[in-house]
């Protein structure tokens, strides 16, 4: 299984480095002329990514003329990682001041790079050949994340000693500077650190064994907590930390508590994981963007709840400048808007005769919505428990179940809704052509099941209710219809 890099592509890449630069006079500017004859007339997009929510961040944009020849120039003060789109396909670049390049594509059968010449060259073809190796990889391994863990291990040790090798290799013929070698250095540990969170995170299980490959143990221990390579924007450092909040701290905080207790639980999650962040002696800058990311986290996945406004308030006093805030405060406002008391926003379907059905209409009545889907096991799972809720109601026409099927496939679900064990309601399936956003995106959902209850003034009472098996609707909606 030894992973072997392309020597004819290695003499490429090195030959195009030595080729000579066209030294500029030191300025912030950052040229890129670009040859691309294969995507004539096609866009292209400089961008940089928010390390927090990896949002494309455009640095400069242009057409491409009739031959594929075209020319970008923008302001670039701090050194920064990026991509280069040209129509769907990402190629990275780094880039730093005065950099002044010539980026040609060279596509091969199943993958293209592109080289550099001219100031910055020897930093680009450098990323740009580590990346084809990573390219490879996965154009050779496309499922290897499902192999056990010897195997992996091997696939892996077999990456790093390619990148090992090329790394080595470059160096003995192209000069850079020890700080440009240990940050290119430690972008492809990273990755390798980044493939083996994702085999744990998908094969959990797995590692609950006692013969764990060593390549495979101690992943913490191989991640460098240093602010500097957030400030270059490197996603690849981003997402490991992505990642190690999860397997390491929001994981753990899961783990403990009983699924049963989990809905009444949900609030005193970020205090939870909060603490144990804060429990770490990280930099402070990687404290800042930990905190950060949980919040953000928590807000994307249960929204805003009393644990989360206290964590969020003690980050703004901790952390008043912080270069988060803007972005957390923009998605914090986007779920006050479905916040106790804000107006429901529209929800419209079709039923299983065709007719037109809308949330609007049920105005005057308490509202349980429930979000689903047909492939959606937690969403099925829960359709037995509406039978005791609904037998309390019987005969109570001061509330409407409402479900709403999300399913892309509206035959699926006529079939489903025909010969499965449903529960009593308001079944449609949501029409996407309308004036108003889709549910996904009106309520700020990450997925399904999702359930939300509306008062009878149609005005959101809970954007994230409780689940039919928590045994709490019942009483919850007693007093809604009672107030």
């Amino acid at each position: 299984m030894r992973y072997k890099f392309s020597q004819l592509l290695l003499f490429l890449v090195l030959l195009i480095a030595l080729i000579g630069c066209n030294e500029n006079e030191e300025s912030n500017t950052v040229i890129i002329r670009i040859n691309a004859p294969s995507f004539s007339d096609s866009l292209v997009e400089v961008v940089s990514v928010n390390v927090l929510n990896y949002e494309e961040i455009l640095l400069e944009s242009m057409i491409l003329d009739s031959m594929g020849n075209g020319t970008v120039q923008f302001s670039q003060t701090d050194p920064v990682f990026g991509s280069v789109k040209i129509g769907d396909n990402y190629f990275k670049i780094y880039l730093e001041a005065g950099f002044d390049l010539k980026a040609t594509l060279v596509s091969k059968p199943e993958t293209s790079f592109i080289s550099y010449t001219g100031k910055g060259s020897e930093n680009n073809n450098y990323l740009s050949g580590s990346n084809f190796i990573l390219k490879e990889f996965q154009n050779k391994h496309p499922t290897w994340f499902l192999n056990d863990l010897t195997d992996v291990s091997i696939i892996l040790d077999s990456l790093q000693r390619s990148l090992e090798s090329f790394h080595t290799g470059y160096l003995d013929t192209v000069a850079l500077n020890n700080t440009t070698q240990e940050m290119f250095k430690v972008r492809s540990a990273l990755n390798l650190i980044n493939l083996k969170q994702q085999h744990r995170l998908i094969n959990s299980a797995a590692y609950k064994a006692e013969n764990i490959p060593s390549s495979l143990k101690n992943t913490l221990k191989e991640i460098p907590f240093k602010e500097k390579y957030l400030d270059l924007a490197m996603a690849e450092y981003a997402q490991v930390l992505d990642l190690f909040l999860r397997l390491e701290i929001q994981e753990p905080v899961y783990k403990e508590i009983e699924v049963e207790e989990l809905d009444s639980l949900k609030e005193k999650f970020p205090i939870l994981t909060n603490k144990l962040i804060k429990g770490h002696d990280f930099p402070l800058g990687i404290k800042e963007f930990l905190i950060a990311k949980d919040i953000s986290y928590w807000l994307a996945s249960e929204g805003i709840s009393w644990g989360l406004d206290t964590v969020y308030n003690e980050f703004k006093k901790v952390f008043n400048n912080s270069v988060y805030s803007d972005n957390l405060e923009m998605k914090y406002a986007e779920w006050m808007s479905i916040a106790r008391g804000q107006p429901a926003p529209e929800i419209t379907g079709l039923t299983i005769e065709n007719d037109t059905l809308s949330l609007s209409q049920l105005k005057g009545k308490v509202v349980y919505i429930d979000v689903w889907a047909t492939w959606c096991g937690p969403c099925i799972a829960e359709f037995p428990f509406y039978k005791n809720i609904q037998e309390e109601f019987e005969g109570n026409d001061e509330i409407e179940f409402l479900f709403v099927s999300v399913d892309s496939d509206h035959e699926k679900w006529i079939r489903f809704i025909k010969e499965e064990t449903i529960p009593v309601g308001n079944q449609i399936h949501e029409l996407l052509e309308t004036d108003h956003p889709p549910i996904q995106e009106s309520y700020k959902m990450w997925g399904v099941p999702r359930y939300i209850l509306i008062d009878r003034q149609g005005m959101i009472f809970d954007a994230k209710a409780h689940r039919p098996s928590s045994g709490k609707v019942v009483n919850l909606i007693k007093k809604m219809i009672n107030k």
